[in-house]
């Protein structure tokens, strides 16, 4: 892929990756983008989740959802010199599968694919707090053989965090929510 404008002088990016693996393997990864190249250089990698498949890093926190059927949402604290992931604390998420989060503020929003309900953790001081509100969708889709049950896929809130915008593959539906900053 080629650009119109130059790369020359943008400096390097850091991306931070999340993939399926076991606990036991790396499955969070720190790569730098060099955009005068286009080259990814692996920085760091770190184990300890199983199937880390989205991340969400804001200042000095890394938030990981473990995409298991007893889903969870790990929090940690980012050093980057040198680059080093240091666990905090991890929460349930009351659903099985968990595939996406969304920060907003000092609230986590989890979709929890597998069972097709959303949870609200509170983002703490020493990492992330227990569920505060949970959402669970009922219904189908029309495609019988992927949309039996509910599937949410993704959460967003609004700019102004007053709503809460969730996108669910199983009942074909993007269901808002108002959301109450104070409480969660």
């Amino acid at each position: 892929m080629s650009g119109t404008r130059s790369d020359a002088g943008y400096e390097p990016v850091t991306l931070f990756v999340g993939s399926y693996a076991e606990a036991d393997e790396p499955g969070i990864h720190i790569v730098s983008f060099a955009p005068a190249s286009t080259a990814l250089e692996p920085v760091a990698a770190f184990s300890g989740v199983t199937n880390p498949s989205f991340l969400a890093v804001r200042g000095d926190r890394l938030i990981a959802v473990s995409e298991t059927g007893s889903g969870a949402v790990h929090a940690f604290s980012l050093r980057r010199d040198p680059m080093r992931l240091d666990p905090l604390s991890l929460a349930g998420t009351r659903g099985d599968y968990p595939c996406h989060l969304a920060w907003f503020d000092r609230w986590i929003a989890v979709s929890n694919y597998g069972t097709g309900n959303v949870v609200v953790v509170p983002v703490t001081a020493d990492g992330v707090g227990e569920v505060v509100s949970e959402v669970q969708h009922q219904g189908s889709g029309p495609n019988r053989l992927r949309q039996e049950g509910p599937h949410a896929h993704s959460a967003v809130f609004s700019p102004d965090g007053r709503f809460l915008l969730v996108a669910d593959l199983g009942i074909d539906r993007v269901v808002v929510y108002e959301f109450n900053q104070d409480s969660g």
